[in-house]
């Protein structure tokens, strides 16, 4: 529900003002994100960081399903192969679907006793921008700091970000970088994300205030994060729910949709 400046100094540190007036990026004008509209969220918990490549394995095991060695290698793995495994320990889930991501969080549900489920794009949104702030990007100070390139400074000097300052990078194993400020890792970096909405251009124009949960129905689902793209917190994709093999930048985070704490229920 905000605007960018529209002549930034460096599109990765902006700073938000009531003047902006500008959409954040052009996709933004094509997936129908750039429509401002307002939301109010019930309470949810939200998962800190993506779910991890061997928790996926923990819910095959208990449905009797082998390992899934062809989403992260063009060798055959099993789970006997002790090394590689512990080379997954901090590894987010590839996927090949929008369901499995969908099954693993309510398996998990029944598993907890937690009504658990994928987040809904607000939901997501919500949780990147700090609970609705308005930040561009869902790092620890809202700017995209990459180890080693720079920034110009507004009396002309330039300043490299050092090892300390990094805040976002390449793909990679979960929490290399500091959450943003609610304590949320990855959520401008890593994988993009399933939600639980499907996709419809024109959504923001007829959605409710309330909880939106996206349309009834749809051939394609809404993607939220990195997954390779600039991060910022409004941007939008959509894909189809099924692909043909898995996408290792592709994964997810699930949600406890309760209004209570998750120890009080």
């Amino acid at each position: 529900d905000f605007k960018a400046p529209c002549s930034p100094l460096n599109i990765k540190r902006m700073d938000w003002t009531p003047e902006a007036s500008c959409n954040t990026a052009l996709s933004m004008t094509r997936t129908g994100a750039n429509y401002q509209h307002k939301v109010t969220l019930s309470n949810y918990s939200l998962s800190n960081h993506e779910t991890l490549a061997l928790s996926f394995d923990v819910f095959r095991q208990a449905h009797n399903l082998p390992f899934l060695s062809e989403a992260f290698s063009q060798f055959k793995r099993t789970r006997e192969d002790k090394k590689f495994m512990t080379l997954l320990k901090n590894t987010p889930m590839p996927t090949k679907s929008w369901q499995e991501a969908k099954d693993y969080c309510l398996w998990l549900g029944k598993l907890t006793n937690y009504p658990i489920d994928l987040p809904t794009e607000a939901q997501w949104e919500y949780a990147a921008r700090n609970r609705g702030q308005n930040v561009y990007f869902a790092t620890n100070n809202g700017y995209v700091q990459e180890i080693g390139s720079y920034y110009v400074n507004k009396d002309g000097s330039i300043q490299e970000y050092t090892k300390d300052q990094g805040n976002y990078g390449s793909f990679g194993d979960i929490k290399r970088w500091p959450p943003n400020p609610i304590g949320l890792y990855d959520m401008a970096g890593n994988s993009r994300e399933w939600v639980n909405d499907w996709y419809s251009k024109d959504y923001y124009k007829v959605s409710p205030e309330l909880n939106p949960k996206g349309p009834e129905t749809g051939t394609e689902k809404v993607v939220r994060g990195w997954g390779g793209s600039m991060p910022l917190t409004t941007s939008r994709s959509h894909e189809k729910p099924t692909d043909s093999k898995y996408i290792s930048q592709r994964g997810f985070r699930c949600a406890v949709q309760q209004t209570t704490p998750i120890n009080q229920k």
